[in-house]
């Protein structure tokens, strides 16, 4: 098959269009080409292989992705709020994709039942500790949302809804037999939607329910998200 090209007025004698030229009943026909393209960037165009495939990226080379390490603090015993949340950004949207979690209690085992909630409005007050937030690919853009564990809880934000939720066991800290059990909430895979934060105002918190706990946790908790301009 033949690359051609057609030239279009009025811009006749500028602009042309891309084709690939070949045989239909027995006359000559030019068939458009189109590709998939970013629409800021003239050179982002979606690549096809020799065995006309489109390459697809399976590393992240495409999507901005950051991460949070909240690892290791101490919630204390009036841990009645969020725990940890991921707060949207003012300047781009955020898709969350994954979030873990595991703890460990100072004097007796215990069960939680962890829950992701997703707010409206921000948290305020309570003691908060700024995670450092890093993005996977050093030429990425410094990331815009934040994320932050409490020392002393915080007054809630506006519930929206509970979007996951678990029981996890939290063993004695110090007893190895009985290590911690984490456990990774996961979005955006098998063609489901992450889960969306668009503006400051709106968060992603963690929870254990509202209880009071009986002694003082320790949390290992990481946020991963995308950041796009969407």
């Amino acid at each position: 098959m033949a690359i051609g090209t057609v030239t279009l007025p009025p811009d006749s004698t500028g602009k042309i269009i891309d084709t690939s030229e070949l045989t239909i009943n027995s006359k000559t026909a030019e068939r458009q080409n189109i590709c998939v393209a970013s629409t800021g960037t003239a050179g982002n165009i979606a690549e096809v292989s020799g065995s006309k495939a489109v390459l697809v990226s399976t590393d992240g080379i495409f999507a901005a992705t950051y991460r949070a390490a909240l690892a290791p603090f101490s919630a204390g015993t009036g841990a009645t709020t969020d725990i940890a949340n991921l707060t949207g950004s003012a300047t781009k949207t955020i898709r969350v994709t994954k979030v873990t979690v595991s703890s460990t209690t100072a004097t007796a085992a215990v069960y939680y039942d962890l829950q992701l909630l997703k707010t409206s409005t921000a948290s305020s007050g309570g003691t908060p500790v700024a995670g450092t937030v890093i993005p996977l690919d050093s030429g990425f853009a410094a990331g815009t949302a934040t994320a932050q564990s409490f020392t002393a809880a915080p007054t809630a934000g506006t519930k929206v809804a509970n979007v996951d939720c678990t029981r996890v066991f939290s063993p004695i800290s110090g007893t190895p037999a009985l290590g911690p059990q984490p456990y990774t909430f996961e979005f955006g895979r098998n063609g489901s939607s992450a889960l969306v934060l668009r503006g400051i105002a709106q968060q992603l918190s963690v929870q254990i329910n509202g209880v009071t706990p009986s002694n003082a946790q320790t949390w290992n908790i990481m946020f991963e998200w995308v950041e796009d301009a969407s």
